[in-house]
């Protein structure tokens, strides 16, 4: 459930995962010191099925938590609704000898039907996969969106986030353009009746705050959107005992 180090590295705890409550985690661990989960078929034929609502089902598949089932997180995606309903028919109509659709799992045969409804749905794109790690942990996994963008970067040998952070007391009141994500917005009315909007953008090496004061955000209020990848320019300011913020003067996609 929690954050362990493991061999200098973070292993990921599952509570984090969105709609995973601490009940399910627990009867996984227990239920895997029995054998690892191999199929996805099984992780269902193991787990007791009143645990097993379809949204904490539907994150572990997205955060990546399953890809070492062996299929890809597209066709587990689309054979929850399949395999959900053979387990709670199983139990209904569960009858001595005869043999259930769960059971067809020791021989690979419920694992090769649902392939087979599932034929050629392939996987998802990189994009796709990336929004489902970020909505399901706060976090990329397997790549970033901003990865595309380093040659970019480069080639314009623009800061990231973490030197401005770093530079803070050197950037102080100094223009800098940047290649961000917009990772949330809060907008906030000021004294003037006007709107302002707290954000914080990121990219692969940290988060910092950016403030986007009225005149700007009206400008640029239609870009400064949630995942949106944007070549942001603006002016460091350093406060006492504060960290930099990042004050936006232009934004482009």
């Amino acid at each position: 459930a929690g954050f362990t180090v493991e061999d200098g590295k973070i292993r990921f705890g599952l509570l984090a995962v969105k709609n995973v409550g601490r009940s399910l985690i627990e009867s996984m661990v227990r239920e895997r010191a029995n054998g690892p989960f191999t199929s996805f078929v099984g992780f269902y034929n193991r787990l007791e099925s009143n645990e097993l609502n379809r949204r904490a089902v539907e994150n572990l598949i997205r955060s990546g938590a399953m890809d070492c089932l062996g299929k890809s997180r597209k066709s587990m995606m689309l054979e929850i609704e399949i395999v959900s309903k053979a387990v709670e028919k199983e139990k209904r109509d569960s009858v001595e000898g005869q043999i259930s659709f769960l059971d067809l799992e020791e021989t690979g045969a419920a694992d090769r039907y649902t392939d087979e409804m599932v034929e050629n749905m392939g996987e998802y794109s990189q994009e796709e996969i990336l929004k489902g790690e970020k909505e399901s942990t706060g976090l990329y996994f397997s790549s970033h969106p901003l990865r595309a963008y380093s040659d970019f970067v480069e080639r314009n040998g623009l800061p990231n986030v973490a030197s401005v952070l770093s530079r803070g007391e050197e950037l102080d009141g100094k223009t800098v353009t940047m290649l961000c994500e917009i990772e949330s917005v809060r907008t906030k009315v000021t004294r003037n009746n006007e709107t302002m909007a707290f954000v914080n953008i990121e990219d692969m090496s940290a988060t910092m705050e950016m403030l986007v004061f009225p005149k700007v955000l009206t400008q640029y209020a239609s870009v400064i959107r949630e995942n949106n990848i944007l070549v942001l320019t603006g002016r460091i300011s350093m406060r006492e005992e504060e960290e930099p913020k990042f004050l936006l003067s232009e934004a482009r996609g």
